[in-house]
């Protein structure tokens, strides 16, 4: 089983089963979709210095759920859309892997 964290601007963290993931790139954006049983949030992705295509950013997020999923790492994602700007990836005791991309939440 797998999981994934929302933290938010004001540090509130909601974690959620991860019940299904969906990577799409849109054009110029890749979208970014997380869900649960009773809640989902989409982000749209795009490219920037740190991840300068969208295939970049799509490789990442790929490899991230895959250690998640085959290593029962918690996905965690910051928001911080005051400076249009999230952070995804995972933490443990041993390994460390986040990646910061321009992005805003699809309501």
């Amino acid at each position: 089983m797998s999981y994934f964290c929302i933290e938010d601007e004001e540090g509130n963290d909601t974690s959620y089963l991860l019940v299904s993931c969906g990577i799409k790139v849109n054009g110029k954006n890749v979208v970014f979709e997380l869900k649960s049983d009773d809640f989902s949030v989409s982000y749209e992705l795009r490219p920037d210095t740190r991840f300068s295509t969208v295939d970049s950013i799509k490789s990442y997020l790929e490899g991230i759920l895959e250690q998640v999923k085959t290593k029962g790492y918690v996905l965690n994602v910051s928001e911080y859309f005051s400076r249009m700007y999230v952070m995804i990836g995972y933490e443990t005791s041993s390994d460390f892997e986040m990646g910061q991309f321009t992005a805003s939440k699809i309501l």
